[in-house]
């Protein structure tokens, strides 16, 4: 069995059959006797998970690409390191210390192969894998390289069964934030000051606009309060947004000054004279579902000024700088924006307004898309979170699905034939998201089945595991392979399950915190992903 091209692809049916594998041309010999193997399990969707994951995310080097993984604190899918070639060796001894005690070893021919053949039978927990260089006789030349990391087990769809529905939960949850009374607050035409999130304006005020009216969507009884709510959220964005006349006139704000004495130590504070330009777009999109619904020009109008200055902003590449200072409108963090809400708001803007400049500027931001799918660099940009510092330091899985999610549906409006290119690096980022964030097993984290969100909040976090539910459900669509839904299921399972009877999603996935620690844009984002998977209820 051959693997080869841009995707890594394993045969389950050649694994159990015990073909021996072939990687870059060279047989590689495994492990069958393991916990993870793929014999080790009856069940098919098991079998092809364990069979899958025996092989790494992606080859080093692709496209002259340096390792990916260099700061990464788990594998799912076997890894390989950028481990130094040792002064005349001729192989590689590799010694695998497992969570169990026990050592596994395999003698290859690079510094940089995979740890494939034992995977299999590598244990669930933190592992050590050192490489040594060896001579002809096998005597030892040098140590080649030394990483520890969590050895994350992979699916093996033996997991606890839903609460309830997905359509039931989504609505629970929806109702749930319609009631709450940070949102209820909005009423009266400002935010809840009893709410600390709200220091983060244009990510709690774009989620809410789109979560109302993905409620009413669910619930048209509700439409008189989602709207009337919505367009007083709406309204407080443009009166607080920076003034005409200034550099950034007209964007709406990433930071205001909290209101709560919890809310002083959070990032908001020193970052108060600065806009993040990820944020504005979120805003301007919910502006532009808004109009839609309502048809007040004023909501367009507002999108569009946002939309003009994203024009002026677009550097010669195509791309847009992370963080700018308002008071003289200076770069503030060089880092180019992850452009996932930028395109599609530019492209969205432009096929409402007909403008052909948004388009446009929609069509040169993707050349940072296509460079993050050939450097798997996705970076985690958050509010909350410091610009990455250096390439691979902070990655995150959202704008790795992102970025698919949002190309597959403008292409599919388009009515484009979606590529065998891009359904395969499309794998290749899923396989990516679900070996660095996805807990497949509960150990050291609240709940499992569930997703973690960027390394520098290495945590369970419900919109990451809707994030990967969309993720998934995508490829599922893409390419009809089961076990994408089963993925999908159970993650939706998982969000079910930490539900409250009152329809609350806890952010952070543990019931004792109180509402005040959930963020309203992740609790929107959980219901929206078990809206979505509801639809695939009739599918076996």
């Amino acid at each position: 069995m051959k693997i080869a091209g841009f995707i890594w692809a394993v045969s389950v049916s050649a694994v159990l059959g015990g073909e021996m594998l072939e990687i870059d041309g060279k047989p590689v010999e495994i492990v069958k006797t393991g916990q993870y193997s793929p014999e080790a399990v009856s069940d098919k969707l098991a079998a092809q998970s364990f069979a899958d994951a025996l092989l790494p995310v992606r080859r080093s080097f692709v496209y002259g690409q340096v390792f990916w993984n260099g700061y990464a604190k788990q594998f799912t899918y076997a890894p390989y390191f950028e481990f130094k070639p040792v002064e005349g060796a001729v192989k590689y001894r590799f010694t695998v210390n497992g969570a169990d005690g026990a050592l596994l070893e395999f003698v290859a021919d690079s510094p940089y192969a995979a740890l494939t053949p034992v995977w299999g039978a590598v244990r669930e927990g933190d592992t050590t894998v050192k490489a040594v260089g060896i001579d002809a006789d096998g005597k030892e030349l040098g140590v080649s390289g030394e990483r520890k990391f969590y050895r994350m087990p992979p699916f093996d769809n033996r997991y606890a069964p839903k609460a309830k529905s997905y359509l039931e939960a989504a609505k629970d949850t929806y109702h749930y934030l319609l009631t709450f009374e940070a949102i209820q607050h909005l009423k009266k035409g400002e935010p809840s000051p009893n709410y600390t999130r709200y220091c983060y304006p244009s990510k709690m005020h774009s989620a809410i606009i789109e979560g109302l009216l993905e409620h009413v969507e669910l619930d048209p009884s509700v439409k008189a309060e989602a709207i009337e709510i919505a367009t007083q959220s709406a309204n407080f964005m443009i009166r607080t947004a920076i003034p005409a006349g200034q550099p950034l006139e007209y964007l709406p704000r990433t930071y205001l000054m909290p209101t709560t004495e919890a809310g002083k130590n959070l990032a908001a504070v020193p970052k108060l004279g600065t806009i993040m330009m990820i944020y504005p777009v979120k805003t301007g999109n919910a502006m532009i579902r808004l109009y839609k619904e309502t048809k007040n020009q004023a909501y367009l109008d507002y999108a569009v000024k946002i939309g003009e200055q994203y024009l002026r902003l677009q550097r010669e590449d195509g791309t847009w700088a992370l963080v700018y200072k308002i008071e003289d409108g200076s770069v503030v963090a060089d880092n180019a924006c992850e452009p996932v809400d930028i395109v599609p708001f530019l492209n969205n803007l432009g096929l409402v307004t007909g403008r052909d400049d948004f388009r446009e500027a929609a069509e040169r931001g993707m050349d940072i898309v296509k460079k993050r799918i050939k450097t798997l660099d996705w970076e985690g940009q958050f509010e909350d979170v410091n610009a990455q510092v250096a390439p691979y330091r902070n990655l995150s899985k959202h704008p790795a699905a992102d970025s698919f999610l949002f190309i597959t549906e403008i292409w599919k409006r388009e009515g484009r034939v979606i590529p065998p290119e891009f359904i395969a690096q499309a794998r290749e980022s899923l396989r990516f998201a679900e070996d660095q964030f996805v807990v497949w097993r509960k150990n050291n984290w609240m709940l499992a089945p569930s997703a973690m969100e960027q390394y520098s909040c290495y945590k369970n976090v419900d919109a990451s595991i809707a994030k990967m539910i969309r993720f998934y459900l995508l490829m599922y669509d893409l390419e009809k392979n089961p076990l994408d839904l089963a993925k999908a299921r159970a993650l939706g399972d998982s969000l079910t399950r930490i539900q409250m009877a009152n329809g609350r999603i806890p952010t952070w996935c543990n019931w004792k915190t109180g509402p005040d620690a959930d963020w309203i844009n992740c609790m929107y984002a959980a219901a929206h992903a078990l809206k979505l998977l509801s639809k695939y209820d009739g599918i076996q």
